[in-house]
């Protein structure tokens, strides 16, 4: 992969980053921070890939399907740090318990952060990813074959 597909490839994982993390904080699932600061782009020689390493990821992008208890530790810890105070002098377990039957009932529907993400760059992508390439194509012809000006 040439200098300048590499460079456009970095500059575009990092503006997609910063897509996501705004979605994120425009449709309030923020609690912790861990998700928003979570991304993390890997480079290599054929590509450069963008991936999270929050566990909860996929549920806040993709949601869930109904049928499943979501677990309860997790909730416990959203709920404390939401500082939600829950009713009818309910412990933040008991609150857990009645969110998880909740999404077992009902599901999550997600966001689909990753995707308007995407949908929002792919412009971008296109113009900024196809001329890079074709410079740096340009650039290996003329090193090959210098009569080619």
């Amino acid at each position: 992969m040439g200098k300048r597909v590499q460079g456009t490839l970095k500059k575009l994982a990092t503006q997609l980053i910063s897509d996501m993390t705004k979605e994120i904080v425009a449709k309030g699932r923020v609690a912790s921070g861990n998700l928003k600061s979570s991304f993390k782009i890997d480079p290599s020689d054929n590509k450069i890939g963008v991936f999270n390493t929050a566990e909860y990821d996929t549920v806040v992008d993709k949601g869930r399907r109904p049928g499943k208890f979501a677990p309860i530790a997790p909730l416990v810890q959203w709920a404390s740090i939401k500082g939600i105070v829950p009713k009818n002098n309910r412990s933040l377990r008991q609150f857990a318990f009645a969110v998880s039957d909740k999404l077992m009932k009902k599901g999550y529907p997600g966001i689909d952060y990753v995707a308007k993400s995407f949908m929002n760059k792919q412009d971008i992508i296109t113009k900024e990813l196809g001329d890079a390439y074709l410079l740096d194509a340009e650039e290996q012809l003329e090193k090959q074959n210098p009569n080619l000006k």
